[in-house]
C-alpha cells in the first residue's frame, strides 16, 4: 500500500529522509520534498530529479557545502563554463572534483594557476607542458618541477633555474640532466650529498672536488 500511495510516501521521507533516494523520479521532483531533504543533507542533491538537479541554485549551494557533488553535475551545467568559472570563484577546491575535460581546459587551467600554481599537478598532461603554465609553478613552488612534463623536465635552462633556487631538487632531474656538468657541478657546490644522485661518471671523478671548488 505504501508504494502505491504517493501521500504516504511523502510522509514517511519526511520522518526518514534517507527513503527519499528510493522515491519514485515523480517524487524526487517535488520540490518541496526535495527542500526538505536536502536542508538534512546536500548528498540528497544527487537523488534530485534531473529537472532539479539542474536547478543552478541548488546545484551551487550543493558543491559550496559538499565539493564532491561536482562529480554528481549533470552534463547540462558541466558544459555551462559561466557556470563553472563562479564556482572556482568562489571556491577554487573544486577543481580537484571536476572531470578529466576541466584538467585539459586551458582557459580554467590559466585561471586555477593564478590562484594557486601548485594546481599543475592536477592538469593534464598536455597542459603540463605549456611553458607559460610551468613557469607559474616553478614561481609557485620549485618542488613542481617534479609534475612537468618530460620535455621541460629536460629543458636544460628550466632545470640549471630550478637548482639555483633549490639544490634538493637535483634528485628530480633525468637522468641526462644529472649527467650534465652545467647542472651537476652547481648543484654539489651548494649541496655535495646530492653527489648520490649524480650519474656514476662524476661519482668516478677522482678529480670532482677540484672542479667543484
Amino acid at each position: 500500500e505504501l508504494k502505491n500511495d504517493p501521500e504516504l510516501l511523502k510522509e514517511a521521507t519526511y520522518k526518514n529522509e534517507w527513503l527519499y533516494r528510493h522515491l519514485p523520479p515523480e517524487l524526487r521532483d517535488d520540490e518541496k520534498l526535495a527542500e526538505f531533504v536536502f536542508r538534512k543533507s546536500a548528498l540528497n542533491y544527487k537523488y534530485f530529479s534531473e529537472r532539479l538537479k539542474n536547478n543552478k541554485e541548488y546545484a551551487k549551494k550543493a558543491v559550496m557545502q559538499l565539493s564532491l557533488l561536482a562529480r554528481s553535475l549533470p552534463d547540462n551545467l558541466k558544459a555551462d563554463r559561466d557556470f563553472i568559472m563562479d564556482l572556482l570563484n568562489e571556491k577554487p577546491a573544486l577543481f580537484g572534483y571536476l572531470g578529466p575535460e576541466f584538467k585539459d581546459d586551458y582557459e580554467i587551467a590559466f585561471f586555477m594557476m593564478i590562484e594557486d600554481g601548485n594546481n599543475i599537478r592536477q592538469l593534464s598532461p598536455r597542459l603540463r607542458d605549456l611553458d607559460d603554465l610551468a613557469e607559474m609553478a616553478i614561481d609557485t613552488n620549485l618542488k613542481n618541477y617534479q609534475y612537468l612534463s618530460p620535455r621541460l623536465q629536460n629543458n636544460e635552462k628550466l632545470a640549471r633555474k630550478a637548482i639555483e633556487k633549490n639544490p634538493g631538487l637535483f634528485s628530480f632531474l633525468p637522468e641526462n640532466l644529472r649527467d650534465n656538468e652545467d647542472i651537476v657541478l652547481p648543484a654539489l657546490k651548494t649541496r655535495p650529498n646530492n653527489i648520490q644522485h649524480a650519474s656514476d661518471r662524476f661519482k668516478d671523478d677522482v678529480n670532482l672536488a677540484e672542479k667543484i671548488l
